[in-house]
């Protein structure tokens, strides 16, 4: 029994999604001095009209940003930070929220029995250096892709440093406890980095 549950505990982790992302920050800034941080107010986002995003207008929303914020909160003062005034803390904390469509094309390749394959079905005007093809149709698929970057400023010389950015398909997720746990977890990838210790 106690094997099954090690295959099972092994099966578990080892299927689970590495959220990905990318950071990078200042390896000489004094992060131990840092006990408080600010929100600056302005949140630039990028998108498109929301014409041409008619699954998912809620990332453009403030829902999504009051979740990307609670979510920020909770990464930093995990760490030991206090959430403050501007004039009063360290750092400074911003994000910025891309949202871009894209296309990817699916091949369904239509060969018959082995290859070389001699012998296989196919109308004579198909026929390739004495084979027989069968065509080889494609299939467009649609999907938006979100970005949110978080930036960490020094509240004193106004200088980055700290940047994490993840790009992600964006699910089309149908409650907002479900939309803040995508959150959560694209949020805690972004901050993973920052040498301020849990």
């Amino acid at each position: 029994m106690k094997q099954v549950w090690l295959v099972l505990l092994f099966v578990v982790t080892g299927c689970a999604i590495q959220v990905p992302a990318v950071t990078d920050f200042d390896p000489a800034y004094d992060y131990a001095s840092a006990r408080q941080y600010a929100w600056l107010s302005q949140n630039p986002v990028n998108k498109q009209p929301v014409a041409d995003l008619p699954e998912h207008v809620d990332m453009q929303s403030d829902l999504v940003h009051q979740r990307i914020r609670r979510a920020v909160d909770q990464e930093l003062q995990s760490r030991g930070l206090s959430k403050s005034a501007p004039g009063q803390a360290q750092l400074l904390v911003m994000f910025h929220l891309g949202i871009e469509e894209e296309w990817d094309y699916d091949t369904f390749y239509g060969r018959f029995g082995y290859y070389p394959c001699y012998y296989c079905y196919e109308p004579a005007n198909h026929r390739v250096h004495g084979e027989f093809h069968h065509r080889q149709p494609f299939e467009p698929r649609q999907y938006t892709m979100g970005t949110i970057v978080v930036d960490i400023i020094d509240a004193k010389d106004k200088r980055l440093v700290y940047r994490g950015s993840s790009e992600r398909i964006l699910p089309n997720l149908q409650t907002p406890a479900a939309r803040q746990a995508y959150i959560d977890e694209t949020v805690k990838a972004i901050l993973r980095d920052l040498p301020i210790p849990l």
